[in-house]
């Protein structure tokens, strides 16, 4: 793919969008029963860092008083694609509730031919 063909302003609208509203993340899991889509449920906090290749967030939120969920997401200028790592910790020193059904991308594509 040459870098004519990328869609870089499209890129950074995604990522801005991420900083403004991390609930929009299309990521999924159930915790303890309960479903979750992004981040949407919880309070997060954010650290932002920026580098020479691009931009870096850091979003925290606590699930539950033993459980928090880390994303780091990072947006590339020279390609303009935003990326993200999710991470499951816990912080007590008791187990964690049951965590399953971990989707990291839980969207619907639709069209003839689909892709990302």
């Amino acid at each position: 793919m040459s870098k004519n063909s990328l869609d870089i302003g499209k890129g950074r609208r995604y990522f801005s969008s991420v900083l403004k509203r991390p609930e929009k993340l299309p990521f999924s899991f159930v915790y303890n029963d309960v479903y979750h889509k992004g981040l949407g449920d919880f309070a997060a906090r954010r650290s932002f860092e920026k580098t020479e290749k691009g931009e870096k967030i850091r979003i925290t939120a606590k699930v539950d008083k033993g459980m928090r969920v880390i994303v780091d997401v990072f947006f590339n200028y020279e390609f303009g694609e935003t990326e993200y790592t999710v991470y499951f910790e816990n912080v007590s020193k008791k187990p964690s509730g049951v965590l399953r059904d971990v989707y990291l991308l839980d969207e619907t594509f639709e069209g003839i031919n689909p892709a990302l």
